[in-house]
């Protein structure tokens, strides 16, 4: 259930209303993020790639009690999502799936995992990519 349970908050990372409130996708990534911060997950503070690995390894030590609160919280929002997208076509479950992706990103959980995070390697990143996809087409 431990894997499950964290396998959901990260394809949803997102996760403040109360849990299974209806029907829009920023809702249910809304949804989501409370069900995280409901069972004392705090995405404060995370401020490097090993920050990130302790939260993980705090929603794995979640009290018995908290992990099944948080797992039905999900459960209901996933059921909720089910519910949203029965009458769909494949286009509208598209468009759906681009707007909680989208809403997701804008969830307190991942602003707040985001806010004081170090960038610095982004750049560094950014820089050499740069510089080899430059080099590559020189080469062409």
């Amino acid at each position: 259930m431990k894997v499950t349970f964290l396998a959901t908050l990260f394809i949803g990372f997102s996760l403040l209303s109360s849990c299974g409130s209806s029907g829009s996708a920023g809702n249910r990534a809304d949804d989501l993020c409370s069900c995280a911060q409901e069972s004392g997950i705090d995405f404060n503070g995370i401020t490097s790639e090993r920050d990130l690995e302790r939260l993980a390894r705090k929603m794995e030590r979640l009290p018995e009690k908290d992990m099944k609160k948080a797992g039905k919280c999900v459960v209901d929002v996933l059921k909720g999502i089910q519910k949203d997208v029965k009458e769909m076509n494949d286009s509208e479950k598209s468009a759906y799936i681009r707007n909680f992706s989208k809403a997701s990103i804008d969830t307190d959980c991942v602003v707040d995992a985001m806010e004081d995070f170090k960038y610095d390697e982004f750049e560094k990143l950014l820089e050499l990519g740069i510089d080899e996809l430059e080099d590559e087409l020189v080469r062409d």
